[in-house]
Formats: structure tokens, C-alpha cells, sequence
């Protein structure tokens, strides 16, 4: 007994669908071995298998188809009895974006049972009999439901044997090379190219035409239709390994062969725009896209809005070639901006003509769009894409106008989309008519000048309001006045434009570029003329006069990103990619532009396939960023001290960065990337400046200390110099091993940080130490010198006084000194006693201003004397030392 509830609980719950088709659902039980014929014929009638387990599966299918194979199946089933049946009923496919499948069938049909009966059967649900009767040779004989079937009218299908009830499943491929035909480069490209694909048609014997570069064929079921694509696809990616000199892009469509006669015309009468399709990858329908099995994966077509019908448009890949690793890239063009239409001249969608585009009438462009889309995931954008359809989908839906102004994920969204090309639209002319300078980048960067009093600037503003043909009137008056002002000239181009006019819209940007007053308005001028170009189709010329704007104003990456869309358009996808990756890596802004432009459908895979390889090399390298700004905060504690400026700065900038990874987005990981790059260039530089402060530091230390040293280098007391010299051998010891260093490693340069402080506060202290010191030392030299000078004088006055104090008793008579000998006679000691405290007095005045006057040239010479003794002392040393050295080096030997 198989229970259909059993297969219900391994389904996915497909919420927001891609894709949406009615159909079939038939659902397959048997005993023991399933017969492989059974899986087989289902599939080439155009059968999906949605699930299946043990003993049952469901299978979905789009057409009729799913009858015939019953047949076909009952036929056989009489000559082979498998152990197997079948139950037919109508469903509903559901596939979300990740391809994902869902079958959708009434409740009643999903709580039956079904009992294997003895002979193979078939059994149909009532809803079908009128498809049924459309199919001659079979029938529906009704019958009562088997026990646990559901409560419905049910019949066992009944086949003709005689009929061979062949699969409906046939389809015309056209293949087309991209280019102009009259290239060299086309010609021998083509040849070579065709030449692979002429062998492969002829191997899996295909029949072909090949009419004005339309290489159109047939493929007659669903088996030439899997092989073809299989093979294809596997001869692009051979040619470009291995022999890109054989490769050419071609675009290719894949038909609906039922109703379509095959005639010269064919191509043009497919309703399909050859220049919107991307090379190397056939386009077809959902369905049959999805026909061919899980060894392919389908792109819907960004080119026309989506009606979620299984007929809508989408390239096919291998599943092989996908992108195995990162997040998948969403589709990010809401229906809203899709449209019929050629492509906007000023947005590149297709939702309107040029002359209604939304941006006419938005506020003047600030950059500031792509800030904010910087902090959204590829869920938010999503999220934000469905609001701006779902707003549409309404009964009285807002402008596009209103949306962008709402400071809301669906507003940023919609500023985001029509601010690509910006200098395109008509709220740049005020912007770039007041720019100065050469370099674009640097003029957009500063505030434009000021407007001055030309009447232009009201007509600007009133532009989207005046009537066309009366502005342009008004403005040829004024060229008349202001022959030589360029802006006359840029505005009536603009006029030209939205009249429909672009061959005259290029001749007067031409005329607006010659009169142009600075480069970088002669750049924009011809930045607006290839725009012409490129919004006519004529790709080549748009990208050579692209290549002439970078040459007047090289720095606008602006203009990269156009020549990038030219041969993306062109259908040269695979050479656009390597300045696209350029483009993204210089700017990570341009991510988020090219996973939203609307105008690069035509490369769209390539496109996203390279945009997927950037997003998953960058989601690894933020892996390894996080684990290096971790690093980065262990290095700072390692480098620094607690508290230290700089190193609390960084550390929270570290902190920011790391935040910054809740952000999914490739303009948030880049600023990860550069910003860790710039915290570490920003470390080391600091670290290298504080390591030659430092050097520094101790340097001017080395001076001090050595100050410090010969003015100690003689002090009478010892004893009170011993705290003094304790401090001393520290700060020389420390001075010595940071003389000794570099300070290029963690531990020596924190060590650094700490003997820096601590020698800042020693050389305080020793030179506190040594003024006390120094006025101890003076004085005590100061009256040892004032001693010393007294007590010569002293020593020869008191010779003089008891030697010629009795020698002038003795001759004094002699010499008429009778009065003076006669008093010192009687008076002797008093005599003596006066003249000794006489010459004391003078000895100790002479003493005194003697060594006053010469203090400095004896402290001088005393320090000399004690410099000399110490170099003596030294080169003593030093002699022992390198003879101790010569000894044991003989000793050696």
C-alpha cells in the first residue's frame, strides 16, 4: 500500500515561485525493481520527476504528452505485465529562484492510497476527459476507484495498439554569431568557429540552413534536444581552454517546432530581440528548459517582464559550469522596469520612452545612493525588488518619483536604479555645466561653482515643463546673444533628444564640446555623444568615442564602466570581463551596479558568473580578514601598554571593521579588506615613528646621564652619593641595553614604552639629586679653596710677625723708629696679639675675593684633573682588557 502523503512531506514549500505552470501530475507506484523503460518513456515524452522514494514517484507534465506516454506505456505493459500503475490527475508546477519544485493539487489527492493491482494500470482522473478525447486511439473507460483512491470520477485508460502515439516534443535551433559581418575579424572568427559546429551537426546527423549568418536546424525530440545542448555547450568551453583562436560567440534560440513553418525569415518571425541574447548559452522556454533534467540549470531572461508563465524566455547552462561556492546571485530587475520598449536613453530600461523617464523629474544626483546600498544583503535587495513590484501591483500604484523619495530599502532601491548612469540625465547639466578643472574625479569630488546670472538656468529648471519646440525656439534667440556659450548648445541637445532627434542631439553636444571652457565639460560633451552612439546600436563607435573622453579626463572610472557595457552589448562578454573585475576591485560600488544594470542582459551570465567568482573570493578573504583583525587586537596588547591613545584608537577602529560583517554585501567585505590593510600600514608606521622617538628619547638621556656623570665625577663625599650612584648604574644599565635595541619586536618595543617613562622620571630625580649635590660640591670646593688661600696668607703674615717684629726691636733704634720700638717693647704681646687678628682679617678678606674671582677656573681645572685621571683610568682598562684578550687567543692556539 503507497501512500501519496508519504511523498508530500519530501516536497520543498515553494512560497515565492519563478515560475508557475498547470498541467499534469502523474504518479508512479510499483513492486521490487522498477523497470528502467517505465523512468525512460516518461522522461522522453517530457515527464519531470518532482520526487520519488521507494516503490512510488511523482511526475509533472506540461502538455497532453503525459497521455501518450500512458499509451505508449499500456502497449507494452500487455507484453511485458511490469508490477506497476499509474494515476493521472491535473496539478500545478511551482519552481522558486533556486529551482526548487512544488506540485499544487487538491487536498482529497494527496490522502490516497493506492493498492497494487495484478495487471498494469492506469487510471485517469476525471478533469481529463476532454483532453482525452482531443487524442485519437485513446479512450477512458470510466470505473470506480480502487479502494483509497480519491472521491472522484475515475476511468482506466484504454489504448489503441495499431497507433504509434509519438512524443510531440520537436523544436528549431538558430544559432547566430555576434558581430558585424563585414569585420576580418568576424570572417575568419566565424569560419573557424562554424567549421566545429558543422562536424557536430553532421555527427549527431542534424540537417541544417545556414541564410544570412542564421544557422537553423531541428531537433526532433527530447533526446536530440538534451544531446544537442550537452554538446554545444561542451564545445564552447573546449574552444576557449584550448583553442580560443577557434571560438566565436553565437547566440542561439531554441523553438517550439508545433505551428512554425521553416522559411528564410525564420529568425526575424521568432519575436525575439538577437541583440538582448547573451553568447554561448541557448535561450528557449521554461518548460523545456526544465525538461532537460537536473544536469542543467536555467537563467531567466531579464529582457522582457516576467509573467512567471512557463513560455517566459531563459538561458541554459550546465550545472557543472555553475559556481559551486559563495552565496547565489539574485535576480535584481523588478517587472515594474521591464517592458517592450527600446531602452531609455537615460536609465537603459525599457518600462518607457526616453521622454518619460522617471529621472526627468528626480532631485539632483549625490552619491550618497550607493552608501546606503552598501549596508544591503542579497536578501535585503531582494526584499526590497518585491516591494517595488508589489507596489505596483496595486490598484492606484505610486510614481517611481514617490518611491524614490521614500527614505525606505524599496526607495534606495529605486534611487539606486536610476542613478547608474546618471551624467546621462537631465538633473547632471547643472552639476557638470559648473565643474572646473581636468580631472573628473577631483571635480566631482568639490563643490561645483557657484551659478551665475545666465538666463539658462531658469530655462533649465523649467525644462520638463515647456513644450519642446518652444524651448528650443527660445533658445536659438539666445545663441544669437551668447554665440559662444556652450551651454546654449548642450541644452538643445538635450531638447533634440527627447524630440526624437539623436542624430542632431550629437551634432550640437558636438558644437557644446568645441565652445566647452574646461576638460572636464569637453569630456562629459563627448561622454553624451557616445551615449547617442551606444543608445542607437552602434556599440563599436559608442566605445571608441568613450576611449576619447578617458584621454581629456583619464581618472572617471564612469567611462570605463560604458566601454564595459559596449562590449557586454556587443555580445563580447569574455572581453569585458577582465576591466569589469578591474573596475570592481579599484570601487566596490560598481558590484552593486552591475548586478543591477538593466542594459547588460545580452552578457548577463558571464556577467554574474564573474561577479559570483568576485563575491566568493571575497567572502573567503573576509574570513581570513576577521581572523588578521583578530590578530591585529592580540598585536596591540602585545605592542602596548594599558591606556595608550593609539592603541585604543586603533582598537576600536578594529572593533567598527568587524561590525561590519553583518553586512552581506561586497562594498561592506572590501571596506573589511582595505580597511585592515590601513589599520596595519597605519600600526607599523607608528610603531617605526614611536621606535626613533624612543631612540631619541634615550639618546637625549645618553647626553643628561653623561652630564650627570662628569659633573660627579669628583665629590669629596662618598658616602652621601650612594643613593645618588645606586640611580645612576640603573639609568646606565637601562640606557645601554636601549642603545643596544631597534625596538622591532613586541617585547623590546613595549620594554621600550616602559624604561621611556621610567628614565623620564630617574633623569628627574638624579638631576634633582645632583643641584643639591652641585651646591654641596661648590661650596665644599668653594672653602677649601677659600682655606687654602687663607692660610697662605696667614702662614706669611704670622712669619712676618715673629720674624720681623724682633728684628725691628733690634734695628728700629737704627732707622729713627725710636717711638714705635720703644712701645713694642713694653707692650710685646699686644703688639702680636693685634697684628695676628690684623692679618687674620685680611688674610680672610684676601682669601674670600680671591677665590670668588677665581672659582670657575679652579672648579674647571679640579674637573680636568679628575676627567684626565678618568680617561687614564679607563685606557688602563682598556690595555688590560685587550691584553687579557691577546693572551687567551695565544693560549688558543
Amino acid at each position: 500500500m503507497k501512500a501519496l502523503a508519504e511523498l508530500r512531506k519530501q516536497l520543498p514549500n515553494v512560497t515565492e515561485a519563478q515560475m508557475r505552470a498547470d498541467g499534469y501530475c502523474l504518479w508512479l507506484v510499483w513492486q521490487g525493481e522498477l523497470n528502467t523503460i517505465l523512468e525512460q518513456t516518461l522522461a522522453d515524452y517530457g515527464g519531470v520527476c518532482i520526487v520519488g522514494s521507494q516503490g512510488q514517484s511523482l511526475w509533472f507534465f506540461f502538455t497532453q504528452d503525459v497521455f501518450l506516454s500512458a499509451a505508449r506505456l499500456s502497449v507494452w505493459a500487455r507484453f511485458n505485465s511490469p508490477r506497476a500503475a499509474m494515476q493521472i490527475f491535473p496539478a500545478r508546477l511551482q519552481v522558486d529562484t533556486a529551482q526548487r519544485r512544488m506540485l499544487i493539487f487538491d487536498e482529497p489527492l494527496w490522502q490516497q492510497t493506492f493498492a497494487m493491482p495484478s495487471t498494469f494500470q492506469v487510471w485517469v482522473h476525471g478533469a481529463a476527459t476532454l483532453a482525452l478525447a482531443a487524442l485519437p486511439g485513446i479512450s477512458m473507460k470510466e470505473t470506480p476507484g480502487l479502494p483509497g483512491m480519491a472521491a472522484n470520477t475515475w476511468g482506466l485508460l484504454d489504448a489503441d495498439a495499431r497507433l504509434p502515439y509519438q512524443s510531440s516534443f520537436a523544436w528549431y535551433a538558430i544559432v547566430h554569431p555576434v558581430g558585424n559581418p563585414l569585420d576580418k575579424a568576424f570572417q575568419s572568427g566565424w569560419r573557424e568557429f562554424f567549421g566545429h559546429v558543422e562536424n557536430l551537426l553532421r555527427r549527431n546527423k542534424l540537417r541544417f540552413s545556414l541564410h544570412n549568418y542564421y544557422l537553423t536546424f531541428p531537433l526532433d525530440g527530447l533526446r536530440q534536444f538534451k544531446s544537442w545542448c550537452q554538446e554545444y555547450l561542451a564545445l564552447v568551453d573546449r574552444l576557449k581552454a584550448e583553442n580560443p583562436d577557434h571560438y566565436w560567440p553565437c547566440v542561439q534560440a531554441i523553438i517550439d517546432k508545433k505551428g512554425v513553418n521553416y522559411t528564410d525569415d525564420l529568425p526575424q518571425r521568432v519575436g525575439i530581440d538577437w541583440d538582448q541574447l547573451s553568447p554561448d548559452y541557448p535561450y528557449t522556454a521554461m518548460r523545456n528548459a526544465l525538461l532537460l533534467g537536473d544536469e542543467f540549470v536555467f537563467h531567466p531572461a531579464r529582457f522582457a517582464a516576467s509573467s512567471h508563465s512557463s513560455d517566459d524566455w531563459c538561458s541554459i547552462t550546465l550545472r557543472s559550469d555553475e559556481k559551486s561556492s559563495g552565496t547565489p546571485l539574485p535576480q535584481l530587475l523588478p517587472s515594474s522596469m521591464m517592458g517592450a520598449n527600446p531602452q531609455c536613453f537615460y536609465c537603459g530600461q525599457r518600462s518607457h520612452i526616453t521622454a518619460e523617464c522617471p529621472s526627468r523629474t528626480m532631485p539632483a544626483h549625490d552619491g550618497k545612493v550607493w552608501n546606503e546600498m552598501a549596508t544591503f544583503s542579497f536578501t535585503d535587495m531582494m526584499v526590497a525588488v518585491k516591494e517595488i513590484d508589489a507596489q505596483f501591483a496595486k490598484e492606484e500604484p505610486p510614481t517611481m518619483q514617490q518611491l524614490a523619495a521614500e527614505m525606505t530599502p524599496c526607495g534606495t532601491m529605486v534611487r539606486a536604479f536610476y542613478d547608474i548612469a546618471w551624467p546621462t540625465q537631465l538633473r547632471s547639466i547643472s552639476i557638470f555645466w559648473r565643474l572646473r578643472g581636468k580631472d573628473m574625479a577631483k571635480a566631482l569630488a568639490e563643490q561645483p561653482a557657484p551659478e551665475d546670472d545666465s538666463p539658462l538656468w531658469p530655462l533649465l529648471l523649467s525644462f520638463t515643463e515647456r513644450e519642446p519646440a518652444a524651448l528650443d525656439k527660445e533658445l536659438q534667440g539666445l545663441s544669437h546673444r551668447f554665440p559662444k556659450d556652450f551651454r546654449i548648445a548642450s541644452l538643445r541637445g538635450f531638447v533634440a533628444l527627447e524630440q526624437g532627434d539623436y542624430t542632431k542631439a550629437a551634432q550640437l553636444w558636438k558644437e557644446a564640446e568645441v565652445y566647452s571652457t574646461f576638460p572636464v565639460i569637453q569630456a562629459w560633451h563627448v561622454f553624451l555623444q557616445a551615449r547617442v552612439e551606444e543608445f542607437q546600436g552602434n556599440l563599436l563607435q559608442a566605445r571608441q568615442m568613450y576611449e576619447a573622453a578617458k584621454l581629456m579626463t583619464p581618472a572617471w572610472s564612469m567611462l570605463e564602466q560604458r566601454i564595459v557595457v559596449c562590449d557586454i552589448k556587443r555580445g563580447f562578454s569574455e572581453l569585458a570581463l577582465p576591466p569589469l573585475t578591474a573596475l570592481v576591485e579599484q570601487n566596490g560600488n560598481y558590484f552593486n551596479k552591475f548586478l543591477i544594470d538593466p542594459e547588460i542582459e545580452r552578457g548577463s551570465i558571464h556577467v554574474f558568473s564573474c561577479l559570483l567568482g568576485l563575491w566568493a573570493g571575497m567572502e573567503a578573504r573576509v574570513e581570513q580578514e576577521e581572523s588578521r583583525l583578530a590578530h591585529l587586537q592580540d598585536e596591540l596588547v602585545s605592542w602596548f601598554m594599558p591606556g595608550n591613545a593609539f592603541a585604543e584608537a586603533t582598537a576600536e577602529r578594529i572593533q567598527k571593521l568587524m561590525a561590519v560583517t553583518q553586512y552581506k554585501n561586497y562594498v561592506a567585505y572590501q571596506s573589511i579588506a582595505y580597511g585592515r590593510v590601513r589599520i596595519e600600514r597605519d600600526l607599523q608606521s607608528h610603531i617605526r615613528q614611536e621606535a626613533k622617538r624612543y631612540k631619541d628619547e634615550f639618546t637625549k638621556y645618553v647626553e643628561r646621564l653623561q652630564t650627570i656623570r662628569e659633573e660627579s665625577a669628583w665629590f669629596p663625599f662618598q658616602r652621601v652619593m650612594a643613593d645618588f650612584t645606586r640611580q645612576y648604574n640603573k639609568s646606565v644599565e637601562s640606557l645601554n641595553w636601549a642603545m643596544r635595541n631597534g625596538f622591532q619586536t613586541a617585547e623590546t618595543f613595549k620594554k621600550a614604552q616602559i624604561l621611556v617613562g621610567e628614565e623620564a622620571e630617574r633623569m628627574k630625580r638624579l638631576e634633582s639629586r645632583m643641584r643639591f649635590l652641585r651646591i654641596i660640591r661648590d661650596a665644599t670646593l668653594f672653602l677649601l679653596s677659600l682655606l687654602e688661600t687663607f692660610f697662605w696668607i696667614e702662614l706669611v703674615g704670622l712669619i712676618a710677625i715673629f720674624v720681623l717684629l724682633p728684628l725691628l726691636l733690634v734695628y728700629g733704634d737704627k732707622i729713627g723708629m725710636d717711638m714705635v720700638v720703644s712701645v713694642a717693647s713694653k707692650q710685646r704681646w699686644q703688639v702680636q696679639k693685634v697684628l695676628f687678628f690684623f692679618i687674620t682679617i685680611v688674610a680672610i678678606a684676601v682669601a674670600g675675593l680671591r677665590t670668588a674671582l677665581r672659582f670657575e677656573a679652579i672648579r674647571e681645572k679640579v674637573f680636568a684633573k679628575a676627567k684626565k685621571k678618568e680617561e687614564t683610568r679607563l685606557e688602563k682598562r682598556k690595555k688590560d682588557v685587550q691584553r687579557g684578550q691577546s693572551k687567551q687567543a695565544a693560549a688558543k692556539k
